[in-house]
C-alpha cells in the first residue's frame, strides 16, 4: 500500500457516500492527513496526531476551498490521473501554510513544541500530521451527532484507511486524545495502557477534584515500535489542562525518544 492507492480509496469512498444518507459535506474532498508529508519525513522525530474525523469547518460554505485551493479543480472520481493525485497531495501538504482551522490544532501545538516539533513550518525542526481514525470524510454535524447507523457506515471503511495510512506513516509517536471508547478502534499491536504522568493541580494552583492523566502505550508496526499517547478529550483535545502543562507533557515525551 502506497499514498497514491491511498488517495484511489478515499476518492471511492467520497463518491459512493456524499448522495446517500451520510451527511457528507459538499463540496468538499476526502482529507488523508493534514500536514506537510515530505517534511514530515525528513523529520527526526516523526509524531501523528489523532482526531475522529474532518469538520464541515474545513470547508466554509462561502469558499468551499479556501483551505484547499490547489484540490479545487480535480476531477474528484476515484480513479484519478497522476497529476491530480499529486495536486491532492500538495493541497493536503500545504495546509498549515495557507488557512488551517487553528482553533483545533492549537491545542495540541503546546505538547508538540514540548516535543520540539510542530504543524508549522517555524523554528522547531519536526514536523508533525494530523490524522483521523473514523474517516476521511467531512460531515456536518460532529460525529457524536451522527446516529449509529452513519457512524457505523463511515468508520467501516475510515478506520481501515486509518491504519493503512499509519502504517505508511511509521511515526514515533502517536499522540490521540478522544473519548476513551475510541481506543477500541486500534487495531495495532501494542501493550496495556500505563500512567505516564498526572496533573493534580489546575493552571491556577487549585488542587483538581479529578486529576487528568496521561496515559501510554507501546506499539509495533512492521516490526517498528512506538509510542501511543493518550489524554481524554474535553470539548477540545487535552481540553482540561493548560498550555504549560501540555508543554510540560512533551518534554517528559521528549525524554523518551
Amino acid at each position: 500500500m502506497n499514498l497514491e492507492s491511498l488517495v484511489h480509496e478515499c476518492f471511492q469512498l467520497y463518491l459512493q457516500t456524499r448522495n446517500t444518507f451520510l451527511p457528507i459535506t459538499s463540496p468538499s474532498i476526502p482529507i488523508l492527513y493534514f500536514g506537510d508529508y515530505p517534511a514530515y519525513n525528513k523529520s527526526k522525530i516523526k509524531i501523528i496526531t489523532v482526531g475522529l474525523n474532518p469538520s464541515h469547518r474545513e470547508f466554509p460554505i462561502e469558499d468551499r476551498f479556501l483551505r484547499f485551493r490547489k484540490a479545487e479543480k480535480i476531477s474528484k472520481r476515484s480513479n484519478m490521473a497522476h497529476k491530480e493525485i499529486q495536486l491532492f497531495l500538495d493541497s493536503l501538504n500545504d495546509y498549515y501554510k495557507d488557512e488551517p482551522y487553528s482553533r483545533w490544532f492549537r491545542c495540541f501545538e503546546p505538547i508538540l513544541n514540548g516535543l520540539n516539533s510542530s504543524y508549522y513550518d517555524n523554528e522547531y525542526p519536526n514536523r508533525v500530521l494530523h490524522t483521523d481514525i473514523c474517516s476521511p470524510l467531512a460531515t456536518d454535524i460532529t460525529w457524536s451527532k451522527l446516529n449509529p447507523r452513519q457512524r457505523a457506515r463511515l468508520s467501516y471503511d475510515g478506520n481501515r484507511i486509518w491504519h493503512s495510512l499509519v502504517e505508511i506513516l511509521a511515526p514515533d509517536f502517536i499522540l490521540i486524545s478522544v473519548a476513551k471508547r475510541h481506543l477500541n478502534k486500534i487495531r495495532f499491536k501494542r501493550t496495556k495502557w500505563r500512567e505516564l504522568m498526572r496533573i493534580t493541580h489546575d493552571k491556577y494552583g487549585k488542587l483538581k477534584n479529578n486529576p487528568y492523566r496521561i496515559s501510554v502505550s507501546k506499539f509495533s508496526i512492521n516490526g517498528r515500535t512506538g509510542l501511543f499517547v493518550f489524554g481524554q478529550a474535553r470539548q477540545t483535545p487535552f481540553g482540561p489542562i493548560s498550555n504549560p502543562q501540555k508543554r510540560e507533557i512533551g518534554k517528559t515525551l521528549l525524554e523518551l525518544a
